[in-house]
């Protein structure tokens, strides 16, 4: 079945979804403005640390619609700060409300679980482009379309993490729904054709980034690895959670020079 439907929007619109929680507590609709520079985390732990290195603060106009959004002055200017839900429904959601009241590009820096014997625990990972095996996707683009990064985003990106030290792999991850269906078979398959990592929202994100000409693009560390048949999870390692300091940090530094620009 194809589920693109290219001849109008949705009836159901982002604005109108966060003034209905918000508007009925007295907040104005001016007061819901973003700026337009967004990094979005996938879990608390991560966005906490971000908010503590940036003296963050929490935007109480978005309380009624999202209570994990922070303001954070960064360079010479403002930017978001947020935790998306897991899985891709729930991220396009978060994602789409943000554009609308602002915010034109988005740092998503998340999680994935390697199924490369040499890509390991809390290393990074930059999609070039996700294998989709979401059905969020296929309401934004034609099934025949990749869904990729923004381009200009990528690059800078990639070459701020080179002049900080950082190794980063880039290449192509699968994005599914499917959490307890990554079975042996796909996953073998999808190492054969050189796809990194496996995730969750990536290729869904891609693509309304696409569609609504608002740059998108993706980080991803290690925090899983499937080999030989077993998983074996880090999310709690202490690797790991270093990892993603020193990352926050890279991040946040390299936001800061995008800011005004």
């Amino acid at each position: 079945m194809d589920f693109l439907d290219t001849e109008g929007e949705g009836i159901v619109r982002a604005r109108e979804m966060v003034k209905l929680f918000t508007i009925p507590h007295g907040i104005r609709e001016e007061d819901l403005s973003l700026p337009s520079i967004a990094i979005v985390t996938f879990g608390r732990r991560m966005l906490d640390g971000l908010v503590r290195m940036s003296d963050g603060n929490r935007c109480e106009p978005w309380r009624g619609r999202n209570a994990s959004l922070f303001l954070s002055k960064v360079g010479e200017g403002l930017i978001v700060l947020t935790k998306s839900p897991y899985g891709a429904p729930s991220a396009v959601i978060l994602l789409e409300e943000l554009i609308a009241f602002g915010v034109n590009r988005i740092v998503f820096v998340g999680y994935c679980g390697s199924i490369q014997d040499e890509v390991g625990l809390g290393e990074v990972v930059l999609p070039t482009h996700a294998v989709r095996e979401e059905g969020t996707s296929y309401h934004y683009l034609p099934g025949r379309e990749q869904c990729r990064p923004d381009r200009t985003l990528f690059g800078a990106l990639r070459l701020k993490l080179q002049n900080r030290g950082v190794d980063a792999r880039a290449g192509p991850v699968w994005t599914t729904d499917a959490l307890y269906r990554e079975t042996e078979k796909k996953i073998e398959q999808y190492r054969g054709r050189g796809v990194l990592a496996v995730d969750m929202e990536i290729s869904a994100l891609f693509a309304v980034g696409a569609v609504r000409t608002v740059g998108v693009v993706a980080l991803l560390l290690v925090s899983d690895c499937f080999s030989c048949g077993r998983w074996t999870p880090g999310f709690f390692d202490p690797l790991l959670v270093e990892k993603e300091r020193d990352i926050s940090a890279v991040i946040l530094d390299w936001v800061g020079g995008l800011v005004g620009s």
